[in-house]
């Protein structure tokens, strides 16, 4: 068992997340109205979660559980651990902003739509969904240890033979 989630790991595993999102930004392009655009998108980002909570609950059966502790520095510790990758999230779709601007003030001719509002969206986006990556791998890892979850709970079981 490895002991926690490194930054370069979490950065790694949200990589296929990025790419989901972008492949149903690119898909929503093709709608016609802007409502249905809209629900394409949020179909992108269900499916985003989907994936970082699948692979955040693979991940955390390799994971070594630590105490819940209330100690400020760990807190502090963990929250710099996930917000380096998820935070390269928000950079990308803050240069997309800062590209998009520099783009307009050249005198292109042609593009007439930019893409800067959708790429920024698919990539902040990916940064929350590697914060619920984490935060699967990290609960799902916490809660296999719990003796509730294990099995071993003292709960009655109800027949259903009736």
């Amino acid at each position: 068992m490895s002991e926690t989630l490194s930054t370069r790991r979490l950065f790694t595993e949200s990589i296929p997340i990025a790419v989901t999102v972008l492949f149903w930004v690119v898909l929503s392009w093709f709608a016609n109205f802007s409502l249905i655009a809209n629900g394409v998108r949020y179909a992108g980002v269900a499916m985003a979660l989907f994936l970082a909570v699948h692979r955040g609950l693979s991940l955390g059966q390799t994971l070594s559980s630590d105490p819940v502790t209330m100690d400020v520095e760990a807190v502090l510790r963990e929250n710099i651990r996930v917000a380096l990758p998820a935070g390269s999230w928000f950079l990308a779709a803050f240069i997309v902003y800062v590209i998009d601007s520099l783009w307009a003030s050249l005198p292109f001719p042609g593009l007439f739509t930019s893409p800067a509002n959708a790429f920024a969206f698919a990539f902040t986006v990916t940064g929350v969904a590697t914060v619920v990556l984490y935060a699967a791998a990290v609960g799902h890892s916490s809660a296999r240890d719990d003796s509730s979850f294990s099995g071993n709970s003292t709960a009655t079981t109800i027949s259903s033979d009736d």
